[in-house]
């Protein structure tokens, strides 16, 4: 899910669907003395995993022709003119994060097939969803669609790289890339994003209404999705080693960290600061569940799924409440600002009306004034 909220194959749901179905008496028979947990995995929902994947084709529709509608041709070229933001977060995603997630899979003495897994997740940056939780944290949304699209374009490459690299000792010869649900999330992606420009040129009166809708449709399809998840993988809260739990929390703060550290040493503004820490602290699950789904049997899925969703899970429900948080953090601000600023212009208006008064007219206006406040007490 999380950026779990990116396009997903339908292709893989309806392979595993199949895989399933065919399976299922045999993996019943075989399965009548193991943990019902491990048979409710091996067993997935594949109704509401269909659901999240229909949802997950919405949510991207609705946040990119929403959010699309307030980019505008002349901040796409100024982040490509100057791509020193764009640079950060690509290094980041690519270079840094892997090797930290390498090093943190090595000091954490776990299972090969787990740390496996946290090796294909550091390997798959980007997501939709980064684009919405941009906006929520006033971040740069142009430089977040940018990032987004160029490192789903990258990834196609340099993932295979990384998998290379750091993944010798793991098997990851007998990976299967989802090379189609990228390319196909990259060309959705770059169409609604010209489609929204379009409707923000041709009509420009629609932009709240794309806006609104944008923020209020997209957090509830989130809400949404995070529940049906859990309905789907409830083993999923203590199935998973202790271990994991510490990697599940450390690697997308260190995304987070790493991502903030080096733009602020760069020397960009705030918002793409956040929008730099944001891209670097989420990671494309759906293309983590198709890699699961196309390379392994079922057998080996059961002991490898959990993992990329409940990292889904504790990611996406983690941004979601600290957007949520931080909304009503700025409103409280904005209120308690305009409160003070009315009260200071009105203090403001009344010096000035007593300085710009001639000089003869003042001693009834404070006569007034001195009545005034005489009668109200």
């Amino acid at each position: 899910m999380e950026n779990s909220l990116n396009l997903s194959n339908e292709d893989v749901i309806s392979q595993e669907t199949t895989a399933l179905r065919n399976q299922s008496c045999q993996v019943n028979n075989i399965s009548e003395t193991e943990n019902p947990i491990a048979q409710d995995v091996l067993l997935m929902n594949v109704e509401i995993m269909s659901s999240i994947d229909h949802l997950t084709l919405i949510l991207l529709v609705v946040i990119m022709l929403s959010f699309s509608s307030q980019v505008t041709w002349m901040q796409l070229k100024n982040h490509i003119k100057y791509p020193t933001g764009i640079g950060i977060a690509l290094v980041t995603q690519f270079f840094i994060k892997p090797l930290a997630a390498y090093a943190l899979m090595r000091s954490s003495n776990i299972i090969k097939q787990h740390a496996l897994m946290i090796l294909v997740i550091s390997a798959c940056p980007g997501g939709v969803l980064s684009s919405a939780f941009a906006y929520f944290y006033d971040g740069d949304l142009s430089l977040s669609i940018l990032i987004t699209s160029i490192s789903t374009f990258l990834s196609m490459g340099v993932m295979p790289i990384n998998l290379w690299i750091y993944g010798h000792n793991f098997e990851t010869k007998n990976l299967i890339l989802p090379y189609r649900p990228l390319a196909l999330h990259l060309v959705y992606t770059i169409t609604l994003l010209v489609t929204g420009m379009l409707l923000q040129w041709k009509f420009p009166s629609i932009n709240n209404l794309l806006i609104k809708v944008g923020n209020y449709v997209g957090l509830i399809i989130v809400i949404i999705c995070i529940i049906l998840e859990i309905l789907a993988f409830p083993s999923m809260f203590f199935d998973v080693p202790g271990k994991l739990y510490g990697v599940i929390f450390t690697l997308p703060l260190l995304g987070l960290f790493l991502g903030y550290i080096l733009a602020y040493s760069f020397r960009q503004n705030i918002p793409v600061r956040k929008t730099i820490a944001i891209e670097c602290g989420l990671q494309n699950i759906p293309s983590v569940l198709a890699i699961i789904s196309q390379s392994f049997e079922l057998e080996m899925k059961r002991n490898m799924i959990l993992f990329p969703w409940l990292y889904a899970f504790l990611t996406t429900s983690g941004y979601t409440v600290f957007s949520i948080a931080y909304q009503i953090h700025k409103r409280y601000l904005f209120h308690k600002t305009k409160k003070e600023n009315s009260s200071g212009l009105a203090s403001i208006d009344f010096d000035d009306g007593l300085q710009n008064c001639p000089v003869n007219q003042l001693p009834d206006i404070q006569n007034k004034v001195c009545s005034n406040i005489t009668g109200n007490s």
